[in-house]
């Protein structure tokens, strides 16, 4: 076996590129074997090798082979094999028509990259929440919220920032929305990013605000106690009392 691969070396120096192949082969040198193999561009042996290939440097290149020619399904087993998923992902929402499998592996990986791909998958179907979703994941954040913002959907950006970041994060993001919808008057959702902006003083001051608006809906209410609660601040928990008490 070891005089196989001393000749394979010189067989590949010597440009016997076939030959030197078989030879790797002959040792169980598959990866020297699969090397030669693609510098001949013969995809068909380097395909029969690839399960013995251990190198995902081999695997990518028989990946972007196999993309270059439009064969998508090897290419995207060879991506996988090879450790790519933003390509896997890529290809499954550009050639397969699969987006289900890329959304399974973004959700997974957690990749920045692919959730990019997804993202603009979905905005270019129209599935704008969706797309937002996945700008969020993908920490496009100034993306997600203008998206948000032309299709009028900035509520469910704010459900999806605080699902998918955790406590304390996104802090500057919660508060441009609380902005927004100060701005807008609606003091119940100011109130609520506010809150999550951890600015409990203008949270509170716009969650009874809300209240005394509506003082049937509960929601200003519960939220003015979380608001009370999390603050430790004695001014804000008075407030409080002061409005059950009806003195607000």
């Amino acid at each position: 076996v070891f005089g196989c691969h001393g000749d394979a070396e010189i067989l590949e120096q010597t440009k016997k590129m076939n030959e030197a192949a078989s030879l790797y082969e002959k040792a169980e040198c598959y990866d020297q074997a699969a090397s030669v193999y693609i510098q001949l561009k013969n995809w068909t042996k380097l395909g029969e090798l690839l399960p013995r290939v251990t190198s995902p440097k081999i695997h990518l290149q028989y990946a972007k082979g196999k993309e270059a020619v439009g064969d998508f399904r090897s290419a995207v087993q060879a991506y996988q094999r090879a450790g790519d998923l933003d390509s896997v992902v890529r290809i499954s929402l550009d050639h397969l028509k699969d987006p289900q499998e890329a959304v399974r592996i973004v959700q997974e990986t957690r990749s920045i990259e692919g959730a990019k791909l997804v993202a603009k998958f979905f905005q270019r179907i129209g599935d704008y929440s969706s797309a937002v979703r996945f700008l969020v994941i993908s920490g496009c954040l100034s993306d997600a919220f203008r998206l948000s913002r032309e299709q009028d959907q900035l509520e469910l950006y704010a459900d999806i920032l605080a699902q998918e970041c955790g406590e304390g994060e996104a802090r500057t993001e919660f508060h441009s929305l609380a902005l927004h919808f100060e701005t807008a008057g609606k003091h119940l959702l100011a109130g609520k990013y506010y809150f999550h902006a951890e600015d409990y003083r203008k949270a509170m001051k716009h969650l009874l605000q809300a209240s005394r608006q509506s003082p049937e809906d509960a929601e200003a209410l519960t939220l003015a106690v979380q608001v009370a609660g999390r603050a430790g601040d004695d001014v804000l928990a008075n407030q409080l009392v002061e409005l059950l008490l009806g003195e607000v």
